[in-house]
C-alpha cells in the first residue's frame, strides 16, 4: 500500500528519487490527513468505502501518503514492519508509464499551494491515483471506474434544488402508495409482515422506511435494508446508508456479504436472519459496467447538475460584485507600482467596494489612477435559459415531467393533468411495484405484496375510463367485467348467488318464489300508447328477495319495448 508513495519533505520527492538499498521499514498510520475521507465506489477491483490521504510515520518520521493497492487492509495505530520504501519507477514497469503519470500528478500537488487542503480534495486525489493504477485509459480527466458516491448526495441532492425536489416528489409519492398482502388472489389482512412494515423500527413508521429506501435508490443507485429478528421472528427493518456499505464478493464473484463502516469501525453483515431470508436486501438500478453496484440516475445527469450549480454560483458572484466585473484601474504614471502599493490598492478595493453591501459606494482615487468601468451585456448575464435547460435534463434523468417542477413550456391545466398521470404511470408505479416484489421475495414467505392502485386519486381518470369501457362491453358477463376491473366474482364477494331471480316466465315476468311457494303476482296495468309511439312505461318485473318474516320484497326492473300488436 505504501511502498512507492512515502512522502516526507514533499509529495513528489520519493517518486523522483532513485531507489535506495532495500530495507524493511516500520509504518504506522494514525488518521486521515484532512479529516474523514469521503465514501467512494470502485468496480475493478471492487471497493466501496472511504478514500483520502493518510497521516502517520515511516521509521519515526512524519508521513503523508495515499493508497495504491486496494486489496491490502490496514488498521489505525498499528505498526507494520514488512514494507519497503522504493521508487515508483522500480515498482511499476516502464511500459505502462504509470510511474511517470503518478510522479507528475504528485509533483503538481506538491508545487501548487492549496491544491489538496480538504477532505473532498483529498478524496479526489486518491481517486486520481487509483485511476492511473487500475483504469485501462490511465486518465486524469475522467473518473473511469472510481466514483465518489457521497458527491451525488452532497453536490446533487443537498445543493441542487431541482434534484432535491425531484427526489422528494418521487420518494414521497411512492411511499404514499398502500401495499396489500395477498395469498394468490386472496387478500391477507393479518400477518407479521404487515405489522413490521407498518412500524419497522422504534420511532419510525412505514412511510419513513419506504421514503428513505426510495431516496437512497434515487441518489446512489443502491438501497440496503437490514432485517433484525428475535426468537419470535423478524421485528425490525433498517435502511443502511449506501455510502457506508461495501459489497464483499465471494470466490464465485457474487456477493458473499456486506461490510458496513461507521466512526472508524467496520462490521461484516452476512448470513440469514431466518431460514431462507438473508439479513440484507440489496436493491439497485442496472449498471452496465458493474456487477455489484447500481447506477445512480444522478450520475447520468452529472453534467447537467454541474451546469446548474455553476450557473447559480456565477449569478451569485455577479450579485456579490454588483452584477459587473470589478473594472480596471489604469495607472497613468510612467513609473510602475511597487508590490506593496499594488497589494494595498487591491486589498482596499476588496474590503471597501466589493459586494452588495458596498454597491454604489464612491471610489476615491489617488494621483495617477483612473477607473475604467466595464459591464456585462444582458446577453452575457442571462443564465436563465441555461439553467432551465439543465433543469429539464435533470428532471428527465430522474423521471419527473418538467411541467410538474414549474419549468416553462406548455403550462396548461390539461397538460398538467396529463403530466401528473405520466409521472405516476412511468416513474412512481414501476418503482413501487419493483420494491413490492423485492420485499415479497425477501420476506414474503410465499405471500406477495401488491400496491393498491385503486386508492390513488391521481389515477381516478384512468379508472373511470376503464369502467366506462367495461360498462359498454355488452359481450362480457358481469363476472368477466369484474375480473377485468380487478375484482372477484360476485358470488364470492356477496356469499350468495346473483341478485336476479332466475324464475321467470317466457315474457320475463315473475313466475314463482325460489322455494316454490308464493303466488304469481298480478300484472300491472299496461298503459295505452298512441299508435306508432314506443311504450316507455315498463312492465312490472319483480325480483324476489328474502325479507323479514318470510315475506318477499319485489323491486321493479324497467323494460323498454315496443308494442308488437299495434
Amino acid at each position: 500500500m505504501l511502498r512507492n508513495l512515502a512522502l516526507r519533505a514533499a509529495i513528489g520527492a520519493a517518486l523522483a528519487a532513485g531507489a535506495a538499498a532495500a530495507q524493511a521499514s516500520t509504518v504506522v498510520l494514525s488518521s486521515w490527513t484532512f479529516g474523514s475521507g469521503n465514501y467512494v465506489n470502485a468496480s475493478a477491483p471492487v471497493y466501496s468505502g472511504q478514500a483520502g490521504g493518510f497521516s502517520g510515520t515511516l521509521d519515526g518520521k512524519a508521513l503523508l501518503t495515499y493508497c495504491v493497492e486496494l486489496t491490502q487492509v490496514f488498521y489505525w495505530n498499528t505498526s507494520y514492519t514488512n514494507y519497503v520504501d522504493t521508487a515508483a519507477s522500480s515498482y511499476f514497469t516502464a511500459a505502462d508509464n504509470k510511474a511517470d503519470k503518478l510522479g507528475r500528478l504528485l509533483s503538481y500537488v506538491a508545487d501548487t499551494a492549496g491544491a489538496v487542503d480538504t477532505a473532498a480534495e483529498s478524496t479526489s486525489m486518491q481517486l486520481a491515483i487509483w485511476n492511473i493504477v487500475y483504469d485501462s485509459d490511465w486518465s486524469l480527466t475522467t473518473p473511469g471506474l472510481f466514483r465518489d458516491t457521497s458527491g451525488f448526495a452532497r453536490e446533487g441532492f443537498m445543493q441542487n434544488a431541482v434534484v432535491y425536489r425531484c427526489v422528494r416528489m418521487i420518494a414521497e409519492a411512492a411511499a404514499s402508495v398502500p401495499l396489500l398482502l395477498y395469498d394468490r388472489d386472496s387478500e391477507v389482512e393479518s400477518h407479521w409482515l404487515i405489522d413490521v412494515l407498518a412500524r419497522p423500527a422504534p420511532g419510525q413508521i412505514g412511510v419513513d422506511l419506504l421514503e428513505a429506501l426510495f431516496s437512497s435508490l434515487l441518489v446512489s443507485g443502491n438501497a440496503y435494508v437490514e432485517a433484525v429478528a428475535t426468537s419470535d421472528g423478524i421485528r425490525e427493518l433498517h435502511i443502511l446508508r449506501s455510502d457506508r456499505v461495501q459489497v464483499i464478493p465471494g470466490a464465485d464473484g457474487w456477493s458473499d456479504g456486506y461490510a458496513y463502516s461507521a466512526a472508524g469501525h467496520t462490521v461484516r453483515i452476512a448470513g440469514e436472519v431466518m431460514p431462507g431470508m438473508p439479513r440484507i436486501l440489496h436493491m439497485r438500478f442496472h449498471h452496465p459496467l458493474n456487477d455489484h453496484y447500481g447506477l445512480s440516475p444522478m450520475e447520468a445527469a452529472a453534467t447537467a447538475i454541474d451546469i446548474h450549480n455553476e450557473a447559480a454560483r456565477w449569478n451569485k458572484a455577479l450579485l456579490d460584485n454588483s452584477a459587473r466585473p470589478s473594472g480596471a484601474l489604469v495607472y497613468g504614471s510612467a513609473e510602475a507600482m511597487s508590490p506593496a502599493q499594488f497589494d494595498r490598492l487591491k486589498r482596499e478595493l476588496e474590503e471597501n467596494f466589493q459586494g452588495a453591501r458596498n454597491a454604489g459606494r464612491p471610489l476615491l482615487l489617488e494621483g495617477g489612477l483612473d477607473w475604467k468601468a466595464m459591464s456585462l451585456s444582458p446577453r452575457d448575464m442571462d443564465f436563465i435559459a441555461l439553467k432551465q435547460m439543465a433543469a429539464r435534463e435533470i428532471a428527465l434523468a430522474l423521471g419527473v415531467p418538467p411541467l410538474l417542477l414549474g419549468l416553462p413550456g406548455d403550462n396548461t391545466y390539461s397538460n398538467y393533468g396529463e403530466a401528473n398521470r405520466t409521472f405516476w404511470r412511468q416513474t412512481v408505479i414501476p418503482l413501487v411495484q419493483r420494491t413490492a416484489k423485492a420485499l415479497s421475495t425477501w420476506l414474503g414467505d410465499g405471500l406477495e405484496l401488491r400496491p393498491d392502485l385503486d386508492a390513488l386519486d391521481a389515477l381516478s381518470p384512468d379508472r373511470e375510463a376503464l369502467w366506462a369501457r367495461l360498462d359498454g362491453a355488452s359481450f362480457l358477463t358481469r363476472d368477466e367485467k369484474r375480473a377485468a376491473a380487478g375484482y372477484g366474482p360476485m358470488a364470492e364477494v356477496s356469499g350468495r348467488q346473483g341478485k336476479f331471480n332466475p324464475y321467470h316466465d317466457a315474457a320475463g315476468r315473475f313466475d314463482f318464489a325460489p322455494d316454490g311457494g308464493g303466488d304469481k303476482p298480478a300484472d300491472p296495468p299496461t298503459p295505452t300508447p298512441r299508435i306508432g309511439e314506443p311504450v316507455d312505461t315498463p312492465n312490472v318485473v319483480p325480483i324476489a328477495s328474502r325479507g323479514i318474516g318470510g315475506s318477499y320484497l319485489c323491486p321493479y326492473i324497467r323494460r323498454n319495448r315496443m308494442r308488437s300488436d299495434l
